[in-house]
């Protein structure tokens, strides 16, 4: 009278546990040593022009190819904004042209 076989085969709730836990990994809010790296990246950026870091290849003498990041020169200084002292992460080509005024 009843049918007491599982509706989704073995293979099929592997795949929804999978894609369940990539969505979890992906949007929780928790610690990881992932996020820190992240976070010490973040001032890796002018607020002035918003230039950031970049990725791209090492490539070795034999031609083989890591992946690298290039940080731009950012120094954390006290320029003035509208009057008051701030401390700002600024990239040296702004601290040079002159689009800060530093608070000496």
């Amino acid at each position: 009278m009843f049918d007491f076989r599982p509706v989704y085969s073995y293979a099929v709730l592997q795949g929804m546990f999978r894609i369940l836990r990539f969505f979890l990994q992906s949007h929780s809010t928790s610690y990881t040593a992932d996020s820190a790296r992240r976070c010490n990246e973040m001032g890796k950026f002018c607020e002035v022009c918003g230039k950031g870091a970049m990725s791209g290849n090492l490539v070795s003498h034999s031609n083989r190819k890591t992946r690298r990041i290039w940080a731009p020169n950012v120094q954390r200084v006290n320029v003035i904004v509208n009057g008051t002292p701030k401390k700002m992460n600024v990239c040296t080509r702004c601290l040079r042209s002159g689009k800060v005024q530093r608070n000496v």
